[in-house]
């Protein structure tokens, strides 16, 4: 499995994801899970099956991002999932997929973050296992249909930002529960004059922080009784700066 995270704040977005594979129970490498999308200002992150009709993930999404024409990333979107539908097997998609493509829409000489969800997976509200009760793969946009109406003061007030996080079940919900506590204890951090710690102040600094908690849960991983690390590798980590 994997761990795939997106943080959208007033500075940005941070694409982040792990890089172990797993395969029946059993650690099968490491390959990458983000993939730029330079030209549309965005990227995405997969996590779930790690091949398209046989073909590794890695090569098969490369060349989908290289040739795709697509003029935004609603549209993007739009073939990626299409494209997935129509290439990948009975097997993976039975394996399911887990996909967050997120990057900044430009619209009448302004721009907004967008962020999109692709998957087949349906998570069981009791337990937060995944499961897959349709093998066809949909994609919904979570952020901008959510805000769009909102002022853009507003969307991010009191440095508020947005996380969107897949992945190995225990490994998600640890990892929302590390920032529930980890949001309280840096405040308190921050808020003492005399220490003299500050908040970040821009995306890259955001990144930092990010990247230090998925390391905590990497860590989790390498000290259970799993059968393999599911969340693991090298942490890989993509900034978008906000236009």
């Amino acid at each position: 499995m994997s761990i795939i995270v997106t943080h959208i704040t007033q500075y940005g977005i941070i694409h982040a994801s792990d890089s172990n594979l797993s395969y029946h129970g059993q650690a099968a490498g490491q390959a990458p899970k983000l993939f730029p999308i330079k030209r549309l200002d965005s990227a995405l992150t997969v996590a779930g099956a790690y091949s398209v009709g046989k073909e590794s993930m890695d090569t098969w999404m490369l060349k989908f991002i290289q040739h795709n024409k697509s003029s935004d990333l609603s549209m993007f979107v739009k073939t990626l999932t299409d494209s997935l539908n129509q290439e990948s097997n009975q097997t993976e998609k039975k394996s399911g997929y887990d996909l967050h493509i997120a990057g900044y829409a430009s619209v009448s000489g302004s721009s907004h973050p967008e962020f999109y969800h692709i998957t087949n997976y349906s998570i069981d509200p009791n337990t937060g296992d995944y499961s897959v009760q349709n093998l066809s793969l949909k994609f919904c946009e979570d952020f901008w249909n959510k805000f769009s109406s909102v002022p853009a003061k507003q969307i991010f007030t009191n440095s508020m930002g947005y996380i969107y996080c897949n992945g190995f079940p225990s490994g998600r919900i640890v990892y929302f529960k590390l920032l529930q506590q980890m949001a309280i204890f840096r405040s308190k951090v921050w808020a003492e004059p005399n220490w003299r710690f500050r908040q970040p102040t821009s995306v890259y600094e955001e990144a930092d922080y990010l990247r230090h908690d998925m390391e905590l849960i990497k860590l989790f991983f390498k000290h259970s009784t799993y059968s393999a690390p599911y969340i693991g590798g090298n942490i890989q980590i993509y900034t978008i700066k906000c236009p």
